[in-house]
């Protein structure tokens, strides 16, 4: 099984849409090609090996650094600290 990002076969494709409602290759073939006339996707390979891709990939399935989110959590957290502590040296 392929990741969308690496991108999807037209019979994958084919396979999934079918799964929501029936779709003649012919007619695959043609919302594929609009798709790339506007843009929304890349393409790359040919005939049977052509492999489609997102051109705007979701922000939300980004890869995420969890150590570096949280360092930086606690940062801010000790930043909003800081005058308190400075506040309790100075009296």
């Amino acid at each position: 099984m392929r990741y969308p990002s690496e991108g999807l076969l037209r019979e994958e494709i084919q396979e999934k849409v079918s799964k929501l409602y029936s779709v003649s290759k012919p007619t695959l073939i043609r919302d594929l090609n609009v798709l790339l006339v506007r843009k929304l996707i890349s393409v790359m390979g040919k005939a049977r090996a052509t492999v489609y891709f997102p051109k705007i990939q979701n922000p939300l399935l980004r890869e995420f650094d969890l150590e570096r989110y949280f360092m930086m959590i606690r940062i801010t957290e000790l930043a909003s600290e800081k005058p308190l502590i400075l506040k309790y040296l100075i009296t």
